[in-house]
Parts: structure tokens; C-alpha cells; sequence
């Protein structure tokens, strides 16, 4: 049999053999309430908040922080409990700006410079979502999703989310979106392990 010939058969038999090969199995589905949410709209992603009778309040101890680094807010999307104590430190050798917004009204609620090094603590006293800017460099923006719910997250860009460590029970599921239209409230029983929803609109 020539070179050639020899190795046809040998791809013919890896080929024959890969066909024999069992599927990996399929991943099993993250352990929490999953679903799809609206994707981001203007560049801020949906928030979905999950509450109810029974649920336990959310541990506010640990405060969430916004750091301003490399001309950019990091995280550019951030849940923060209604009264929680948060921080916006500004961790580059540059003077910044942090101008927070009411998505609601467009009120401005803080507008203070923040120098190389110092930080900004704060903590809000109404729920809903608030914009984020930097007056010094105008690029920089993010959001912040203040809420009660014990269970909240910020989804991904393409609207995926998760929330674990939710009991089985009844609750209140609710999407937030930058589009009201996108906005929606869904009653879900949670079990143990692993539960999907199904999100539409509100009609």
C-alpha cells in the first residue's frame, strides 16, 4: 500500500472511531432562579430583583464600591440596598468628578470632585435606578440600581442573569430596564435546585 493510500485509512478510521465517540453530556443548569432578561438598553443592563413573604433581609455589612481607574467607573453596573452605605474611590493620578442622576427625574442627587486617592462615601434614601458620571471626563459613566428587594443582580449585556441562594417559595420577580416598555413584574415558585423563568413584558 503507497504512503497516500496508508494515510487515507488512517484518517478514515480516526474518523470512523470519532464517530463511536458518546456526546459529552449536556451541562446541567446553574443552581438558582435563571432566565433571560431584556437585553441592555443604551449600554445599561436589565436588573432583575426577586422578594417576598418569608425571605430574609439582605446582609448590608459589606459596602459596594465604585472605583474610578483608567478613565472608567468600575463596575460599570452595581446594586446597591435602599439607606446601605457605598464608596466611589478614584484609585488613578487623576482629579475626577462623581455627578450621580435620578433615572426617574434627572435630578441630581450628588455632584462632588473626588482628588487622586479619596473617596466618596454615600448612601441613597429612594430606590430606582441613578446615572453616573464623571463631569471632568465626560466617557466615564455608569449605574447604580438601588432597591429592598433581599435578592437582586445585574444581568448580562445580553440579558441573562442568575440569583442564588433563594429558598424555595413564592415570590415577586421584577425587571428593571433603561426602557420602560422592557419593564415587567412576574410572580415564580422557586424549588430547590435549579429554576428557569420565562420573562416577557407586563402587557
Amino acid at each position: 500500500m503507497s504512503r497516500r493510500a496508508t494515510a487515507v485509512a488512517g484518517t478514515l478510521l480516526a474518523l470512523a472511531c470519532a464517530g463511536d465517540a458518546p456526546e459529552p453530556p449536556p451541562e446541567s443548569p446553574p443552581e438558582g432562579v435563571h432566565g433571560r432578561a431584556p437585553p441592555a438598553s443604551g449600554g445599561i443592563p436589565s436588573i432583575v430583583t426577586l422578594e417576598g413573604a418569608g425571605t430574609v433581609p439582605a446582609d448590608t455589612a459589606a459596602a459596594p464600591e465604585l472605583d474610578q481607574f483608567g478613565l472608567a467607573f468600575a463596575p460599570r453596573a452595581l446594586v446597591v440596598r435602599l439607606g446601605q452605605a457605598m464608596t466611589v474611590s478614584n484609585s488613578e493620578q487623576l482629579a475626577h468628578n462623581v455627578t450621580i442622576r435620578s433615572a426617574e427625574n434627572d435630578s441630581t442627587v450628588v455632584n462632588a470632585d473626588t482628588d487622586s486617592g479619596e473617596s466618596l462615601e454615600l448612601s441613597f434614601d429612594r430606590p430606582g435606578g441613578y446615572f453616573v458620571s464623571c463631569n471632568v471626563h465626560p466617557g466615564m459613566t455608569a449605574f447604580i440600581f438601588v432597591t429592598t428587594a433581599p435578592y437582586a443582580t445585574v444581568a448580562e449585556p445580553g440579558g441573562d442573569f442568575l440569583l442564588t441562594g433563594v429558598p424555595p417559595g413564592s415570590y415577586t420577580l421584577s425587571v428593571w430596564s433603561a426602557d420602560a416598555a422592557l419593564r415587567s413584574t412576574h410572580e415564580v415558585e422557586v424549588g430547590a435546585g435549579a429554576t428557569e423563568v420565562t420573562l416577557t413584558p407586563s402587557p
